[in-house]
C-alpha cells in the first residue's frame, strides 16, 4: 500500500469518526477502532472498545445534535503504526430556555491520534481531543426560503 493510500484510509477513519458521533452510529466505531482502543475526551477518557461505544449515545442525550467537521490531517507511517494529527471544528447545539434561539458551543479541536493496522486495515489505537478554544453562538433553525 503507497503512502497515499494509507493517508487516505486514515483520513476515511477521521470522517466516519464524524459520521458515528453525530449520526449516533456506535456501530461505525467499531469499525474504526481496535479493541483496545483509547479516546481521550473532555469529559472522560474511554478505555476499550465497549466503553467508546457509550459516547454517540452520551452526544444525543446531551445535545440537541452535534457537526463534526474534519479539517487538515497529518500521518507519519512507520511500519504498521502510525501517528497524526486531525483538525476539527465541533458544534454542539444545546436547547435553550423557551422562547429564546438554539445556543451552539463549538470547540475547535485537534486530536492526537495514534493508529495501529489490524489484518491489512487502519484502525484507531488512540484518539486524544485537544481543545484549542471554544465559542458560543446563537443557533438559529434553518428556515427554507419561500417558494417563489
Amino acid at each position: 500500500m503507497s503512502h497515499h493510500q494509507d493517508w487516505a484510509e486514515m483520513r476515511r477513519l477521521a470522517e466516519t469518526y464524524a459520521m458515528a458521533m453525530d449520526r449516533n452510529r456506535p456501530d461505525l466505531l467499531e469499525t474504526i477502532f481496535t479493541q483496545d482502543a483509547v479516546l481521550a475526551a473532555t469529559a472522560a477518557t474511554y478505555e476499550g472498545m465497549e466503553r467508546i461505544l457509550t459516547v454517540p449515545g452520551w452526544l444525543q442525550q446531551r445535545y440537541i445534535r452535534t457537526f463534526h467537521a474534519v479539517f487538515n490531517h497529518r500521518v507519519e507511517v512507520t511500519g504498521d503504526t502510525a501517528e497524526g494529527e486531525t483538525y476539527c471544528r465541533a458544534g454542539h447545539i444545546f436547547k435553550a430556555p423557551a422562547g429564546t434561539n438554539m445556543i451552539n458551543y463549538e470547540m475547535m479541536i485537534r486530536y492526537q491520534d495514534r493508529y495501529r493496522r489490524v489484518d491489512g486495515a487502519w484502525k484507531f489505537s488512540r484518539r486524544e481531543l485537544i481543545v484549542e478554544w471554544t465559542q458560543v453562538t446563537e443557533a438559529l433553525q434553518y428556515q427554507a426560503p419561500p417558494a417563489r
